[in-house]
């Protein structure tokens, strides 16, 4: 026991980036694709503190246990008639409703696919971008930065996360195969950080572990060509796991966008938008705060989808400045500008009342291109 101990304490230890470094075909574009490349550094990797998930990391075998255990037990007290039928079934819409469940997530949680918040503005021109889970933030602007999350911290993070809505279900649902189903849905969601890390990792051509690549040639993983095609048309195939549950959960987006009359689009990306249609330029200046800190300028190709550094054009403004904000807007909506010092204009804090702002350069970030709009509409 103390051997195994140390030897998970050891495993802990040693950092999994990812299998080998990033690489960059002779010639490819200067694509932005993780936080690190850009010379960024996180106060955490994910979610949880780092030393929090170093803890879950040495004790993990013991975690994953707990969503072993039930399987098992659950598993011996199906009767044996049609046994391998019944788990074939149980299996099938276990990964389903997993499926979904990631699918769900990931439109509410990670990309806030109907909020309305804008982000500040800056003096300087620069949009107040928050970073509230550390290099996972921002994902669609640094499409690899999955990478510089380690794959046993992410899981550990999930699965200590959902240690309490699985009981509750396991409480709740009195029949082994129900117990069954929703176990192999927990599993799914475990896994779906990994899994959604290397769709990014085959479609950029980087080298992957061979048990993933195995998985991915099954079918066992969402095809990384559609899974892009969220990241084009961000409204359908919102899966980070395996895509089943994909055809059912794009059914019921389209359902909202035909009653409620809305678009789904990630916040960052509809500010963005905002941003491009506001000042009429395509480079974009981001100040990030929270888990991350600093300023990067880079050109966003609508058309593609695709950001690009522009370090050649402005290098000037493409060193890294710790000195920002020192607050994080609440759940990405900006009641009001954090820092009123930085800031000239007469500000209020009530939702839905115009601010109105007067700078030397009318916050344009292109002083070539004069835009003599200067009102900001608050979250």
């Amino acid at each position: 026991m103390n051997s195994l101990l140390s030897f998970w304490r050891d495993r802990a230890k040693k950092t999994d980036v990812g299998p080998v470094p990033l690489t960059r075909a002779p010639g490819s574009p200067e694509t932005i694709r993780t936080f690190t490349e850009e010379g960024f550094c996180a106060k955490k990797q994910w979610i949880l503190p780092d030393a929090w998930v170093d803890l879950l990391k040495t004790y993990a075998p013991w975690l994953l246990m707990i969503y072993v255990v039930p399987l098992v037990v659950c598993m011996w007290q199906l009767p044996n008639e049609d046994f391998l039928l019944r788990m074939i079934i149980i299996v099938f819409f276990g990964m389903l409703i997993g499926d979904m469940l990631t699918a769900l997530s990931h439109f509410i949680f990670v990309d806030h696919a109907f909020s309305q918040a804008e982000f500040a503005v800056d003096k300087d021109g620069y949009m107040v971008t928050p970073v509230m889970y550390g290099y996972s933030s921002c994902h669609h602007i640094f499409p690899l930065n999955w990478h510089d999350i380690d794959n046993l911290g992410s899981m550990m993070t999930v699965a200590f996360n959902g240690l309490v809505p699985y009981f509750c279900f396991l409480w709740l649902l009195n029949t082994p195969s129900l117990r069954i189903m929703f176990t192999v849905a927990m599993w799914c969601i475990i896994l779906s950080p990994v899994t959604h890390k290397y769709m990014h990792e085959i479609h950029h051509k980087q080298t992957i572990p061979r048990h993933i690549d195995l998985l991915w040639r099954m079918g066992l993983i969402t095809d990384p060509e559609i899974h892009v095609l969220h990241h084009k048309d961000d409204a359908y195939h919102w899966s980070l796991f395996n895509g089943i549950g994909d055809p059912f959960f794009n059914a019921m987006v389209w359902m909202i966008c035909q009653v409620g009359g809305i678009f789904p689009k990630e916040v960052f990306l509809n500010n963005v938008d905002q941003y491009r249609e506001k000042y009429r330029t395509d480079v974009i200046k981001l100040r990030f705060v929270g888990d991350i800190e600093g300023k990067m300028i880079c050109r966003y190709d609508a058309e593609n989808h695709v950001f690009y550094r522009v370090k050649d054009e402005v290098p000037d403004l493409m060193v890294k400045d710790p000195t920002v904000v020192d607050e994080v807007p609440g759940l990405m909506v900006v009641d009001k500008v954090p820092d009123q010092e930085d800031l000239s204009g007469n500000w209020t804090d009530e939702i839905g009342i115009e601010i109105g702002i007067e700078t030397e350069n009318n916050l344009n970030p292109n002083p070539e291109t004069p835009d003599t709009e200067t009102e900001i509409q608050s979250g």
